[in-house]
Parts: structure tokens; sequence; C-alpha cells
């Protein structure tokens, strides 16, 4: 996969068929669409993240199963406003499913669970949508809102674990 981000332009849309992926994705390119075949049947298995956005990139992940890595599944760590994280399965990272810092994000429609943290945790992070997931079986919160404000957060089912916690910022 990162081999098709490398030769790919900012923009560009890689569809990626079924298989299994053992490698950190790293999403090097501005509004990239990266979609795969369904949870089901594309996997990404990362070593240290299963997909890592760099400071100030921003694109779409779509369609995939996402386990791993030794700190979190997906993880945007900055300036990354605009991404999308829809339909995928994400669990068995070794912190948070999904970790957004200092960025926008829409997170829709995902599978989140069997993370030893938060199923999906954002901070400084303002005007992000989180909606229709269901976050399960992680070891912390469902949803964790750390200073940061006018977020939309609807839709979403936790289940066996805490569901949201608000620290110095709203949801609406």
């Amino acid at each position: 996969i990162n081999a098709a981000i490398n030769a790919a332009a900012d923009g560009d849309t890689i569809i990626v068929g079924p298989g299994t992926y053992p490698e950190t994705v790293t999403m090097a390119k501005n509004d990239l669409h990266l979609i795969g075949n369904g949870p089901d049947k594309t996997f990404i298995v990362g070593s240290i993240q299963g997909v890592y956005f760099p400071n100030n990139k921003y694109g779409e992940v779509g369609g995939f199963n996402i386990k791993g890595g030794t700190t979190h599944a997906i993880h945007l760590p900055g300036g990354n406003g605009g991404s999308i994280i829809h339909n995928n399965v994400i669990s068995g990272s070794g912190g948070v499913g999904i970790y957004s810092y200092n960025t926008e994000v829409k997170v829709i429609n995902n599978v989140i669970s069997y993370n030893p943290s938060s199923g999906f945790q954002e901070g400084l992070s303002d005007a992000n949508e989180i909606s229709n997931n269901i976050i399960h079986s992680n070891g912390g919160w469902g949803i964790v809102n750390g200073q940061s404000q006018y977020n939309n957060v609807y839709g979403n089912t936790a289940g066996t674990m805490t569901g949201v916690t608000i620290s110095v910022g709203d949801i609406s």
C-alpha cells in the first residue's frame, strides 16, 4: 500500500484489493482516498500504527480491517483537517483505536473494539464528527473528548465500558 501511496499524487484514489498488508500505512499525500475491498477482505496489520497521517496531511480511509501497532491503530497527530475514517473495523492496537490531536476528523460507521485504552480519543481537536460507530470492549472510555469544542457526537453505540468523557470542551 505504501508503494502505491508514494507513486500517487495529491487527490488520488487508491483502491486496495483483498489481502493482508503487514505494514504501517503512512498517508503521505494530501486529499488521498484509500479505499479497501471491505473489512472482511482487506486487512492492515501495522507494527507501530496501522494507519498514520503525518502532520498536515489529510485524506480518507475506508473499507479496511485495521489491526495493530504498539501505539494506536489510526493516528492523526496534528493538522490533518478534513480527514475521514469510515466503514472500518479497528481493533487490537497497543493504545487507542483512533487517536486525533489538534485536527478535525470525521469518524463514521466504524467498529472500534479490543484496544487497551479508549476507542476514540481527541485532544485540542475542534469540529469533529463522531457518528454511527459501534465502540465496545476497549480498556478505557468509548469516546474521550479532551479540550475540544464544537464536536458532533451522535448515533454511536458503546458497550461493555464507560461511554463518553468530556474534559474541558463541548459536544453537541
